[in-house]
């Protein structure tokens, strides 16, 4: 297996500002993307990446970019420190240095274009698009290979050829933001970039899945929608869940293992005997739930990246098998993808649990119950912040004005404390927290997105979403306000709000 090359020097704390014009410490790197054009003096394009990527086996290429992935989603080491562990594991000192000579001349250069601004951080390996070149990789290397041994720089090249060449897909740099055809390009541009570039944390990720999607929902028995989802979660995966936390933990476990500090001596390839001590039923399931072997993830993503075709926002494969199986154990090609096949995934793992037209209507009944219990879930979480907030002061149990204790009001109550001149189904929000004199109106909407309307190659389509969501959440949150204003919540001591 290739190795990352142990780094021969670090940047010390004053390098790394000077390098990189920030502090060392900081968690978060967010600026301008550098290429291969700019850090390496080479032109980019599709066919010479697809050169570099021949270089070497499929399996070589996917465990180098898992590691990548693994060590930018370490918390071990500040963004910055990340980058230059990468750079190090990639080129030799002599390309190291060279590389940090033409980043500091650029962003000199980018400086002197904006001066009196604050100067953008350097970004130059990004989850998203070592995911990307996983895609690429599949659609166009065989499923199997001898490995080679071949010099990393070759995948740090390439890495960089596609931070040059992914701009210039949905990009709306020559749209007009000042008319409306050119403002509506803009938010589809940054619509799809919050899809792609969002991030959760795990643990509110794993709790957020656990309350909406794997519990039984027993406050909602008698919703004409209900679905059983922790029994269709069993139906589909044919796991328990204590099961399906315990080997999900088992397999991100070694991947928060992959530091920068560690690189060398780290693998994202996890050998086939890592699971032994579950059954052997267990395993086939929970790896079928998250990967697929090396000939199917390769037929997928020639599906996704016709050849010839640059579409870096078609993650499908990844997204839906973030680990690959290979005769000798499996590579885990993105730990943000794997937590997010984990989490918010099991969304279309449920939908998808019984296919067919015949199943239709059961489809669609379970989408309607999910948004139910997604605004329960809403619910819950605004009483657990209200009590907390109380508990330890934060909020004082009576506003400092003396307008009475916070408050929070379900869609239940407010819909309970109507006057009876209401109509008999009235448009109202999903719940009302009350802060002393002050009123909060929440209101949540559970849409999941087509590929389509996430990749960016369905815009109108996205504009009727998003228009769906903010029309019909704001129309609800005007009705509610009309019924404050009307005196029909008075009852609730929503009146003069």
């Amino acid at each position: 297996m290739t190795s990352f090359p142990p780094r021969p020097m670090r940047f010390s704390a004053a390098e790394l500002r000077a390098a990189f014009v920030t502090d060392p410490d900081s968690q978060r790197l967010m600026g301008l993307r550098y290429g291969a054009r700019d850090l390496l003096g080479i032109d980019a394009s599709l066919p010479a990446i697809e050169d570099r990527l021949r270089h070497f086996s499929l399996l070589e290429v996917l465990e180098v970019l898992g590691r990548m992935n693994a060590v930018l989603r370490s918390t071990t080491a500040s963004a910055v420190e990340a980058q230059v562990s990468l750079l190090h594991a990639l080129f030799p000192a002599r390309r190291v240095w060279d590389i940090r000579r033409r980043l500091e001349a650029t962003m000199r250069a980018d400086a002197a274009e904006s001066p009196g601004q604050s100067p953008s951080l350097p970004a130059i390996f990004e989850p998203r698009l070592i995911a990307a070149m996983a895609v690429l990789a599949g659609a166009t290397l065989p499923p199997t290979g001898v490995q080679t041994g071949a010099p990393l720089e070759k995948i740090g090249e390439a890495l960089m050829m596609l931070n040059d060449l992914v701009d210039t897909v949905h990009s709306p740099e020559d749209a007009d933001a000042a008319t409306p055809e050119g403002r509506l390009q803009w938010v589809h541009y940054f619509a799809v970039m919050a899809f792609n570039l969002g991030e959760d944390s795990t643990v509110e990720a794993m709790v957020r899945t656990a309350e909406i999607f794997l519990d039984r929902h027993d406050e909602l028995l008698n919703d004409p929608d209900y679905v059983d989802v922790a029994a269709l979660f069993e139906e589909a995966t044919g796991l328990t869940l204590d099961a399906y936390f315990l080997v999900s933990v088992a397999l991100i476990g070694p991947m928060f293992g992959i530091t920068a500090d560690d690189s060398a001596n780290q693998k994202a390839l996890i050998p086939k005997g890592f699971f032994s001590g579950f059954s052997a039923e267990m395993r086939t399931r929970f790896l079928a739930l998250v990967g697929q072997d090396s000939a199917a993830f390769c037929r997928e993503a020639a599906r996704a990246w016709p050849q010839g075709e640059l579409r870096p926002l078609k993650l499908l494969p990844v997204e839906q098998s973030p680990v690959v199986h290979f005769g000798e154990g499996h590579v885990c090609l993105s730990v943000q993808l794997l937590e997010r096949r984990l989490t918010a995934g099991i969304y279309h793992v449920l939908l998808n649990a019984r296919p067919g037209a015949a199943h239709r209507s059961f489809r669609e009944r379970y989408q309607r119950f999910i948004g139910r219990a997604f605004e329960k879930y809403v619910e819950r979480a605004t009483l657990r912040i209200v009590e907390h907030l109380v508990a330890r002061g934060g909020w004082h149990p009576r506003d400092r004005r003396g307008g009475g204790p916070a408050r929070f009001f379900t869609e239940g109550a407010l819909r309970a404390a109507l006057s009876p001149a209401s109509t008999p189904t009235p448009s109202i929000c999903d719940g009302a927290l009350l802060v002393g004199q002050d009123l909060f109106l929440i209101e949540c909407k559970a849409r999941f997105f087509s590929l389509a309307e996430r990749t960016g190659d369905a815009p109108e389509s996205l504009t009727t979403r998003l228009r769906e969501i903010t029309v019909r959440g704001t129309r609800q949150l005007n009705a509610t306000l009309s019924m404050i204003a009307a005196g029909n919540l008075r009852q609730l001591g929503l009146a003069g709000c």
